[in-house]
């Protein structure tokens, strides 16, 4: 529409806009449902007074729902979900060892005299025993 035509006179304007309002009223959904978002919630502490932190050992209906949600997003996807719920998450979805490690073909990295000096070294003097300074 134009608003700026000659052709409307400014009652016909309103109520072309009052339409518009309540079109756009009927459609508006208003959001009740409140989550939290736990990557950007900052902590609070508690109360300084021991007396105080005795009361709120009490949890209302809604201090649990949140409590469970905080604890839900520390959860590992696979403790979240039955099944994977991206093809990004399908590897390595069962990340479990098939079966358990044989020491006959377990070798681990063990680390050489000349390393234990050099690390006992640096933790003593704070300097690289190997550096020409």
């Amino acid at each position: 529409m134009n608003w700026t035509s000659k052709n409307h006179n400014e009652v016909h304007m309103n109520s072309i806009w009052r339409e518009h309002l309540k079109k756009e009223s009927h459609h508006c959904v208003l959001n009740s449902d409140f989550r939290i978002n736990p990557g950007t919630m900052s902590t609070v502490a508690d109360k300084p007074a021991p007396a105080l932190r005795e009361s709120y050992k009490e949890f209302t209906e809604q201090d649990q729902l949140t409590l469970k949600t905080l604890d839900a997003s520390r959860m590992v996807p696979q403790e979240k979900y039955k099944l994977p719920q991206t093809t990004a998450q399908e590897i390595g979805w069962d990340h479990k060892a098939l079966v358990p490690k044989n020491p006959q073909f377990y070798y681990p990295k063990l680390q050489s005299n000349e390393t234990n000096y050099a690390d006992r070294y640096v933790d003593l003097l704070k300097t690289n025993p190997y550096s020409s300074t």
